[in-house]
């Protein structure tokens, strides 16, 4: 959504706060795609190539190589998870950099890596075990088996609080392991979820069992950053009771008190 006043966000954000006054069903998804339609369709914004008020797109492109559920050409143990970025730029979309994203060369190893892929895993750890004091903090949903299997296949040294922290703060970790999100989505249509997996995907996060494939359901970590006491769920009750003169001279606050 294209930010002309200070009060628009805030605006914004109001509009996002009262989607939780209405129940999952044909309303609030009406509601829901006015919101996103002001941001993602189009000419919203006449600054922008397009017109186009989006400032990057990403792609999951594990989708493209059929892993999630196999087709033709699908080739066991070498469908693997790529995020890519791209920018709108007058001449189309530029591929970007992934922010927030490590590069594949630090993965572990697996079966089906090509090229420079998994050979840092090493170099990672040795960063990680470096700087473990620095920037860490309590992941709210930690994995279920936090010591051991693919939530944690690095040097054994690497403590688990600081991969945690580190994690959390990239795109591929706060998606999967760490925050035990099953389908990279921590905000997903139940029939969006792996068949195979289905029932068992309900129960872990309380979806009664009959339960339509339209339900929306929230990753065990989004639930608890979003509930009472978490801290999306301060930040955003904070800013929604702050009348916008009171952030006058906040640091980055500035155009909210305008």
């Amino acid at each position: 959504m294209p930010v002309k006043r200070g009060t628009d966000a805030l605006d914004w954000a109001k509009r996002w706060h009262r989607l939780g006054d209405l129940p999952f069903g044909s309303s609030y998804n009406a509601r829901l795609r006015s919101l996103t339609n002001e941001f993602a369709g189009p000419d919203l914004d006449g600054r922008r190539p397009n017109g186009n008020a989006l400032n990057q797109l990403r792609t999951n492109e594990v989708a493209l190589q059929g892993a999630r559920f196999p087709i033709t050409g699908f080739v066991a143990a070498k469908q693997f998870w790529e995020l890519r970025e791209f920018h709108l730029t007058s001449s189309g979309f530029a591929p970007h950099t992934v922010n927030l994203e490590p590069a594949r060369d630090f993965d572990i190893a697996k079966t089906g890596h090509t090229g420079l892929e998994g050979t840092r895993s090493a170099e990672l750890s040795s960063y990680l075990i470096a700087d473990a004091d620095a920037g860490k903090f309590t992941n709210p949903n930690p994995p279920m088996i936090p010591s051991s299997g693919v939530a944690h296949d690095l040097d054994p040294s690497v403590g688990i609080e600081v991969r945690d922290s580190f994690a959390l703060n990239t795109c591929a970790g706060c998606h999967r392991h760490e925050t035990d999100t099953r389908h990279f989505m921590h905000i997903t249509l139940l029939g969006a979820m792996e068949p195979s997996d289905k029932a068992d995907d309900r129960a872990r996060i309380v979806v009664p069992e009959g339960s339509t494939d339209a339900s929306v359901v929230l990753s065990n970590f989004m639930r608890a950053e979003i509930s009472p006491g978490g801290a999306r769920y301060e930040d955003f009750t904070a800013l929604l009771t702050t009348r916008p003169e009171r952030l006058r001279n906040a640091p980055g606050m500035r155009m909210c008190a305008r």
